[in-house]
């Protein structure tokens, strides 16, 4: 087979990856009403949780404990603070796998350049499985790296300052001395 008959088999393997990319790494929506995040922190009622699946509504919000899986509800007044953590999985998904896409086409470019070379007929199974390899790759990666945000904090402003000052001897394995003034409104 031609590199022009196996062409558009390449480009549907191509558009098939980046679809796959594209969708691992997209985000839940919200409506304008409920807010949803997978998991994170809630300091309610005077206590700390470490919850899933958290929920705003309007007026409450909702999650499980992590761990026991009992579901809890608070009013937002009695919600003092509330972050939401995730990974970039899905981001290192896209990449990994966006990555290998670039060099599947790059070297298919490259044999269809030179007369003298043959395309083989499992290019586009090899292709495949390199955008598969490196979308997993990419997500155990970006899985590694943890974002926590806070997502509501009632009624009040945090202002956080931090001051290093640097240490005299560089070969010093001792912690750096830090100064941290805190404002809150």
């Amino acid at each position: 087979m031609e590199i022009h008959e196996r062409l558009p088999r390449l480009v549907a393997v191509c558009a098939l990856s980046a679809m796959v990319a594209a969708a691992a790494s997209a985000q839940s929506t919200s409506t304008s009403q409920m807010r949803t995040y997978g998991r994170g922190t809630v300091i309610a009622g005077g206590e700390r949780f470490h919850a899933t699946d958290l929920v705003f509504g309007p007026d409450s919000l909702s999650f499980a404990v992590r761990g026991s899986g009992e579901r809890k509800s608070f009013a937002l007044s009695q919600v003092e603070y509330a972050t939401r953590i995730k990974t970039h999985a899905g981001q290192g998904a896209l990449v990994g796998g966006g990555l290998m896409v670039l060099a599947g086409v790059s070297a298919v470019a490259s044999v269809a350049a030179d007369p003298t070379r043959k395309l083989k007929d499992n290019a586009t199974s090899i292709i495949a499985g390199l955008t598969a390899g490196g979308a997993l790759i990419g997500a155990v990666i970006g899985g590694t790296q943890v974002d926590e945000k806070r997502v509501f904090q009632n009624g009040r402003l945090v202002f956080d300052l931090r001051l290093t000052p640097r240490a005299q001897d560089v070969r010093s394995t001792s912690r750096r001395p830090e100064l941290r003034v805190g404002v809150q409104f």
